[in-house]
């Protein structure tokens, strides 16, 4: 993972190599994509086609974008693994071979990879994020800008087949979206902005972790039914499962082994056991601080009471 600095100073590289790179030496393409989660098979699918422009047009676009991008990281910019309690102001870091969200990008980039021609009557409903791919020397590069491509033109004609097929269009103006939201550099991803975590589906793998964290909750026991029912509706309520990228295993033991941290922390917040000894939580607010302590998402560790945790971040303050 680079320092800010180093990144900034990279991506300036790069837009400058690309420059001046002899279009001879580099494999280029641009895509339009859209996702679609498939319920069904539990997968993310990436309808795109492939947009027909020249080497220079893909060129100067990349420019734009990695010259955007460098001028927006500052001395407060700060490069973060990837998490969900980043601030969106944070440009989220991700190692593709140690991170379990590389699947989700692997996935999109191999789909992105092979489109191929489309029917007229989808164009309209695909695109909402562009990929540009670019190899040269060792370097393999993406580039993703999150938005449609549009198009500028009086008399905006396609020539169909009777497939319905798109063809060439005859004349067209294309304007893209100028923002870079994520660019893969060899295996090292680094995330610019908000939303942009949508465009891989990583949202999806938040809802696994917070069902496996439910499943092992579940599996401790240490909660009456209710209880337990309330805490996994509350936990998959709006988008309150985000904070389960931080699920703490060692929380849940605390509880169930009840040691003097796991106890203060129950006693502040007036959570009792019923005549089992499973926890009661018969009110939304203990729902909601029982969700925040098993996934770190609280201003005091009360496993390690010592720590205290500017939430949401889990960066611990001196």
């Amino acid at each position: 993972m680079l320092k800010t600095d180093e990144l900034k100073s990279f991506i300036k590289t790069t837009c400058t190599t690309i420059k001046d790179k002899p279009i001879d030496n580099m494999q280029m393409a641009i895509y339009a994509f859209s996702q679609k989660y498939d319920e069904n098979q539990n997968i993310f699918n990436y309808p795109s086609y492939k947009i027909n422009v020249t080497a220079d047009q893909i060129k100067s676009y990349a420019q734009n974008l990695l010259s955007k991008a460098a001028s927006i990281i500052n001395k407060s910019s700060e490069v973060k693994t990837f998490n969900y309690n980043n601030s969106k102001t944070a440009i989220d870091f991700i190692d593709l071979d140690n991170s379990p969200y590389s699947t989700k990008i692997d996935d999109c980039i191999s789909k992105i990879s092979n489109a191929g021609i489309v029917r007229f009557s989808d164009i309209k409903n695909m695109a909402n994020c562009i990929a540009i791919h670019i190899k040269y020397d060792d370097q393999d590069i993406y580039l993703f800008a999150k938005g449609a491509p549009y198009v500028k033109t009086p008399k905006f004609i396609f020539m169909v087949d009777e497939d319905e097929e798109l063809t060439t269009p005859i004349s067209y103006n294309l304007k893209f979206p100028m923002s870079l939201s994520a660019c893969i550099l060899n295996k090292d991803v680094y995330l610019f902005g908000s939303l942009v975590e949508s465009i891989f589906g990583f949202e999806n793998s938040l809802k696994e972790q917070m069902n496996e964290a439910m499943e092992e909750i579940s599996s401790a026991n240490i909660f009456d039914d209710e209880s337990f029912s309330l805490l996994k509706k509350l936990s998959s309520k709006g988008k309150n499962y985000y904070c389960y990228n931080n699920f703490d295993k060692t929380k849940l033991d605390s509880l169930k082994n009840g040691n003097s941290y796991a106890k203060k922390f129950l006693e502040k917040y007036n959570i009792e056991k019923n005549s089992q000894g499973q926890l009661i939580l018969d009110s939304e607010e203990k729902q909601k601080i029982m969700n925040k302590f098993l996934c770190n998402d609280l201003k005091r560790d009360y496993v390690n009471i010592d720590q205290v945790y500017d939430a949401p971040g889990n960066d611990i303050i001196d």
